[in-house]
């Protein structure tokens, strides 16, 4: 019942100690922290992208207008070519000076599906550059780009279906049109030098009867840069010397518990060892509730209860028991002509 109610004991105390421990970590790691609206904001930046497009058809018996918009399904033998729009914006909210280089490209990927896989393997890939690299550096604390490009689809189209019929794999290709921005502004009142690379693209299946486009690319990133440089370094010292003492109260908690348990383990090990000698030889061994006097007599220490026994037979004397820490240590001893026969069982020897 003992061994119950410690180990009850113990596994509450390790729960508060838990739940001290988590409350100085947090407490710690705040004291070093400060709130975003006890701070200075410098700016705010904005990113935003977008692609429009429109697919042209060519003249045909069934579709009678000119092109069709966005997010439909288009017939490949109809489509003409591709009007796309590649629009980015970048702007801070103080005054600032900017520099970006972009460029437009189109990929053209081919991808290998062996027989039952649903997932295909890239076999090759080509770039062409549809704009130049530009670089640009304004007095502005915003960058606008705004190009169109026309997409010859059936110039793409055409080379997949002439390379499917050279080589009769089974293959699946497509093109991406990819507007890449790599653009940065510098905000002088700060200091700091907002970044950005971007890569806007579209995606285009080829060589199939019909096909829809896809979008790849965030529409918009926004937030908000701090000063961080004049924040108050001295951390929240309230928080920080709570912190510290749970800390503290968390730590002395443990080692009691280990200390708890490990004097636990040594009063198991003393009972299992009384409990099996008073089981086997209590016929010969006379527990007593008083010291044994030891005044004057010459005491003899044994190694062990066994060489008790041996000396008990020998002399015929009882062996008296006392406990002389309760839970912990007791002494067995025989008395004979003055001289004390004694085996100390538990911590002390």
């Amino acid at each position: 019942m003992n061994k119950e109610n410690n180990l009850r004991s113990n596994l509450k105390s390790i729960c508060i100690i838990f739940i001290i421990l988590f409350i100085a970590f947090i407490c710690i790691v705040k004291s070093f922290e400060t709130p975003k609206e006890n701070m200075k904001m410098l700016y705010a930046y904005n990113i935003s992208r977008n692609i429009n497009y429109g697919v042209h058809l060519k003249k045909n018996n069934y579709i009678n207008q000119e092109y069709m918009g966005m997010n439909e399904t288009y017939i490949t033998e109809l489509v003409d070519y591709i009007d796309s729009n590649f629009l980015y914006n970048f702007s801070v909210s103080q005054k600032a000076t900017s520099k970006y280089e972009y460029k437009i490209i189109s990929e053209l990927n081919v991808e290998y599906y062996a027989t039952g896989q649903t997932e295909g393997t890239k076999l090759w890939s080509r770039e062409y550059t549809l704009l130049e690299p530009k670089t640009i550096e304004t007095d502005t604390n915003q960058i606008n780009i705004n190009e169109n490009i026309k997409i010859d689809f059936n110039l793409y189209n055409e080379e997949m279906k002439k390379f499917k019929s050279e080589f009769g794999l089974p293959i699946k290709s497509y093109l991406d049109v990819k507007l890449i921005v790599n653009s940065e502004i510098k905000v002088p009142s700060s200091q700091k030098t907002e970044k950005d690379n971007s890569v806007i693209s579209l995606k285009i299946p080829l060589n199939s009867q019909v096909f829809s486009i896809s979008q790849n690319y965030e529409k918009l990133s926004k937030g908000q840069v701090f000063d961080e440089t004049n924040q108050n370094n001295k951390s929240n010292i309230v928080l920080l010397v709570i912190g510290i003492i749970l800390l503290a109260i968390s730590v002395i908690g443990i080692l009691n518990i280990f200390r708890k348990i490990i004097s636990a383990d040594r009063r198991t090990d003393y009972e299992i060892a009384l409990n099996r000698i008073l089981k086997n030889y209590g016929d010969i061994v006379a527990e007593i509730v008083t010291p044994t006097e030891t005044e004057g007599m010459k005491v003899i220490d044994v190694k062990n209860f066994d060489q008790l026994l041996d000396i008990e037979e020998e002399i015929r004397m009882p062996i008296l028991f006392y406990e002389t820490v309760e839970g912990e240590e007791g002494e067995f001893s025989i008395i004979s002509d003055n001289i004390v026969y004694r085996y100390i069982l538990g911590g002390r020897k």
